[in-house]
């Protein structure tokens, strides 16, 4: 949350009305806590997950522009840190990524 569809570089907005999942709130919570430690460093994710990212921002960005809401399956390889972190700190129990959170 936060991030371009690279997994690295900030956004330039943060679109306060997109529906947020689990993998997202834990890696803000996991920021607010442990700074950028969880987070991916360059070259972890690999090309096929960046392209797969690019295309899930760019069918959001389509259903946006429709109204329509869309929540497109996460690859979870970019938060699975932050939420492993979450869990072995007894911070956050269930680290279901997919699970829909309020903003």
């Amino acid at each position: 949350m936060g991030l371009n569809a690279d997994g690295i570089n900030v956004r330039s907005s943060f679109m306060p009305n997109e529906v947020v999942n689990r993998a997202q709130f834990g890696t803000v919570f996991s920021r607010l806590i442990f700074g950028r430690e969880y987070d991916l460093k360059e070259g972890e994710l690999t090309l096929l997950d960046r392209t797969i990212n690019a295309f899930k921002n760019t069918t959001q960005k389509i259903a946006n522009i429709f109204g329509i809401v869309y929540i497109p399956e996460i690859k979870v390889d970019r938060y699975t840190k932050h939420l492993q972190a979450l869990k072995q700190n007894n911070i956050m129990e269930k680290i279901e990524p997919t699970m829909k959170e309020l903003r």
